[in-house]
């Protein structure tokens, strides 16, 4: 029996996809832990830190 990959494939591009399929480009960022679960909690991030933090982001006014 074959078991479930996590990667994309050894394809060029072809890692793992964005959770929620938005265009992401890697960053690297240090957060506490307090940051973290506040942005992975059911209701901003639905357990994804990446998700909560666009969501968070969106949710300021933009200037």
């Amino acid at each position: 029996m074959k078991t479930k990959t996590t990667h994309g494939g050894a394809a060029r591009n072809a890692g793992r996809k964005s959770a929620d399929g938005a265009q992401v480009k890697r960053h690297l960022v240090t957060l506490d832990a307090q940051t973290v679960e506040r942005l992975k909690a059911a209701d901003l991030g639905d357990g994804e830190l990446s998700i909560g933090i666009r969501r968070a982001a969106a949710s300021l006014p933009r200037k």
